[in-house]
């Protein structure tokens, strides 16, 4: 009976978040998705990650990541705790580079590669960024 009550509890926890995920866009979707763990959400050709680090600090490494793989960038906006990039693959693949600050010490971070998306790619500049914080 103990068992059976533990396991139906779990699957409610799990359901309740799963729902609050899917209720949410944004921000508040990273946060949660960060508290739970991971913190890494793919999604039509999104990946998304939230970073414990300032937002100044997560654009810079962006800047840095794609000057180190001698990427061009074509767009480089930021302020009031957010910033965007825009450039291009050496495959010609637009790739875009959204840093969102979510608080003082933390930031959200969205990497779009192509039209529809490059999961793989996205992966890899990701792991380039967060070596340059």
């Amino acid at each position: 009976m103990r068992q059976s009550n533990k396991i139906l509890r779990r699957s409610f926890q799990v359901c309740s978040v799963l729902f609050l995920a899917l209720s949410f866009t944004g921000c508040l979707t990273a946060v949660g998705v960060g508290a739970i763990g991971g913190g890494i959400a793919y999604n039509n050709g999104n990946l998304k990650e939230y970073i414990p680090h300032p937002f100044p600090n997560v654009h810079a490494a962006a800047v840095i990541a794609l000057k180190n793989d001698s990427l061009p960038i074509y767009t480089n906006d930021s302020s009031n705790g957010s910033g965007r990039l825009k450039s291009e693959g050496h495959d010609g693949k637009d790739i875009s580079i959204k840093v969102v600050k979510v608080t003082r010490e933390a930031s959200q971070i969205t990497i779009r590669i192509g039209a529809t998306g490059d999961h793989g790619l996205s992966e890899q500049l990701l792991a380039k960024i967060k070596a340059n914080l």
